[in-house]
């Protein structure tokens, strides 16, 4: 088979599974943040994936939501998200120093660089991607989409509490507690969780594991209905993870077996805080977001042998005050939103690399500034019976100052600015097929802009472009049988300019460089079928070919026109089955496979990870205050690196197979 076909044997089951289930990801009930926006934006584009309350608290994870999302992929780096790659269609962020490709929203609260995403996400029950360039329907808007996780609804609360107890092999230990409540005119929520296990990798010389965590996580939410036309939502959320080493193994070695003299951790911490104000007029429904989030990685440290052995100390830190604006409405034949951003963000970074026992190679510092600014607006209309028409634009533009300080390898600054702006239109066009199919042409605009690399000395390679891309997307989407059968397919066009790629080009250059074309072209399927009432089937099944029309490498000039873009796997398949009886047992079970996934653009044997397949299940049983969940991942105890990083021929292994047990009360 060729380099970047389809392994048909691993998926051809899955094929059949989707074809023959049809199942979906959207839930029963779709939160109301999420029909809010659908009204303006096409259905079609959405998918939304159900985090069941059965699900145990060390299962609810960001990983674990995407894995169910077609054509998504996260590439762990195992220090919380520093250095997580994000794959959609092809498209993916950079491990440091460009955007995110897809932009988070939790809740009313936009997150910025990647670094800052959780990998806990207790407490947030719904998950929605909006596919595609998303500049003109969100303030903080991706290239490639937007993922809002949504707490639960306060609208529909009451009183109630929960209380969770687990643990598991690998010392895993978790407790957990959600509440909700509500008066009159107010209402609220809470969520806490705490869980620790001990690490998969053992270092032999120093004999004790390395990547150990401890976590911790709380988010709170409540409105208060002042009158009939004014409503006020405040939201806080926090974390703290206490880790260990980053789970970096030689690529030529063991999975879970490390001989080094020394260990390192990974400290982050996150703050994020939101007022929302709604106002009814008569015009439409005013909102106004204001919203901080802080994020710090203080420190990260590693210790790799490559040899001779490399010492890393890194500490960066993120701040970002933001402002949305939004006015929607809607008329005879339709709707319509105008919206405003406004946001200042501040990063600050300082590495200390140094070969052990030697000497150290690099010393710096960096400063980025960003002041961003746009408005975006969308309208909703009938053409005819049958016929409807989105049409949207947004123009954004930001100012950004970088300074970098170096002290190693030589004594110096850079600083540098430059203003990024874009005009980003969209139009879309959808025909009721029958009553209960829908078709949907989409042509959008995406922007990422450029910056600066922190990790090069290089000042001609420092600056990157931004990168602009236009797709084209065809979906199709239809209630076969009302509320029993939905499917949902989709296939899509992304032509890309100054396409971004990060990583480590020599020995002591960590930075981005353009690729001046890139395409990426790939198909998508999600459904439900839920054939009787307590049984869900769920599938999606997702094909992307991400290729560089035009790359040549900056410092050997290799040519890799036509290569596979690094970081984005070939397919992802996922199949689902819940069985939830109103009362007794209930039994889930999922199996998920990965295409190949190359991480670097010359396509090397040595630093891809082959295609995989995974399976997890739980079995428990519900009483009216109590339930209990015994569960596995990874049953098939598959061996595979979540990232491979070229640079210093080490991988993040994946997690072996795990089991565990939790109980849960309900006091009302």
């Amino acid at each position: 088979m060729t380099t970047g076909s389809v392994n048909a044997r691993r998926i051809a089951p899955l094929i059949a599974g989707v074809l023959y289930a049809a199942a979906g990801h959207a839930g029963d009930r779709q939160p109301d943040v999420i029909v809010e926006a659908a009204q303006i934006a096409d259905a079609a584009r959405v998918s939304v994936v159900r985090t069941e309350d059965t699900r145990p608290t060390s299962q609810q994870a960001l990983s674990a939501l995407t894995e169910r999302l077609a054509n998504v992929h996260v590439s762990s780096g195992g220090a919380g998200s520093y250095g997580d790659l994000f794959a959609v269609r092809g498209l993916s962020n950079t491990p440091y120093f460009s955007d995110p490709t897809v932009s988070i929203y939790l809740d009313d609260i936009p997150l910025g660089a990647g670094f800052s995403y959780p990998t806990v996400v207790f407490g947030f029950f719904d998950a929605a991607l909006r596919r595609g360039p998303q500049g003109t329907s969100y303030g903080r808007a991706g290239q490639e989409g937007v993922l809002q996780l949504v707490s639960a609804d306060l609208s529909a609360s009451r009183d109630s509490m929960e209380l969770r107890a687990g643990g598991g092999d690998f010392g895993q230990r978790s407790t957990a507690m959600t509440a909700q409540l509500s008066g009159a005119n107010t209402a609220g929520s809470i969520a806490a969780a705490y869980s620790e296990r001990d690490g998969f990798v053992r270092n032999t010389q120093l004999d004790q594991t390395v990547d150990d965590q401890r976590r911790a996580m709380l988010t709170a939410r409540g409105r208060w209905r002042a009158s009939d036309d004014v409503q006020l939502t405040g939201q806080i959320i926090a974390s703290r993870q206490r880790d260990g080493a980053q789970r970096l193994v030689p690529l030529d070695g063991p999975y879970f077996t490390v001989d080094r003299e020394k260990e390192g951790r990974a400290d982050v911490d996150f703050f994020g805080g939101a007022v929302r104000a709604d106002i009814e007029l008569n015009l439409g429904r005013l909102s106004s977001i204001t919203s901080y989030t802080y994020a710090a990685l203080d420190p990260y440290e590693n210790h790799i042998v490559l040899p001779p052995g490399l010492d890393a100390h890194v500490v960066q830190k993120q701040s970002a005050l933001n402002e949305e604006l939004r006015l929607e409405g809607a008329h005879d034949s339709g709707s319509w939103l105008l919206g405003a951003w406004l946001s200042g963000a501040e990063t600050d970074g300082e590495v200390e690399r140094a070969l052990t026992h030697l000497f150290p190679i690099e010393v710096s510092q960096f400063e980025l500034r960003d002041r961003a600014l746009a408005v975006f607006g969308e309208w909703r209309s009938e053409l005819a019976t049958d016929w409807h028409v989105v049409g949207g634009l947004r123009a954004q533009t930001s100012r950004r100052e970088f300074s970098r300080t170096e002290r190693i390898p030589g004594v110096g600054r850079f600083a540098d600015g430059e203003r990024f702006s874009a005009v980003l239109p969209k139009l879309a066009l959808s025909h009721a097929l029958t009553p209960a199919t829908t078709l949907t042409a989409t042509l959008a605009s995406g922007y990422k802009p450029g910056g600066w690399s922190a990790y090069t000395d290089d000042v001609t390679l420092a600056r990157f472009d931004a990168e602009t891309s236009k797709s084209l997307e065809l979906a199709a989407t239809s209630e076969l049988l009302p509320e029993v059968l939905h499917l949902t397919t989709r296939v899509f066009v992304y032509d890309i300019r100054d396409y971004q790629i990060e990583r480590s080009f020599n020995a002591s250059d960590y930075l981005v460089v353009n690729a001046p074309r890139a395409r990426s072209l790939g198909a998508e399927i999600e459904g439900r079928w839920r054939p009787v009432s307590p049984l869900t089937i769920a599938a999606s099944l997702g094909y992307s070919r991400a290729t560089l029309r035009e790359f040549t490498d900056p410092f050997t000039g290799v040519v890799h026109d036509g290569s596979t873009a690094p970081y984005a796997p070939e397919y992802d398949a996922n199949l689902s089955a819940l069985y939830e009886a109103p009362a007794g047992w209930f039994a889930a079970g999922e199996v998920s496979s990965t295409g190949r996934i190359y991480y670097d653009e010359a396509e090397t044997a040595q630093f891809s990870q082959r295609a995989r397949t995974s399976l997890a299940a739980r079995l428990g049983y519900r009483a009216q205050r109590w339930r209990v969940t015994l569960y596995g991942d990874n049953l098939t105890d598959e061996r595979y690196y979540t990232m491979i990083v070229p640079g210093v021929m080490h991988g993040v292994p994946g997690a072996p197979r795990t089991w565990g047990i939790e109980l849960a009360a309900t006091v009302r």
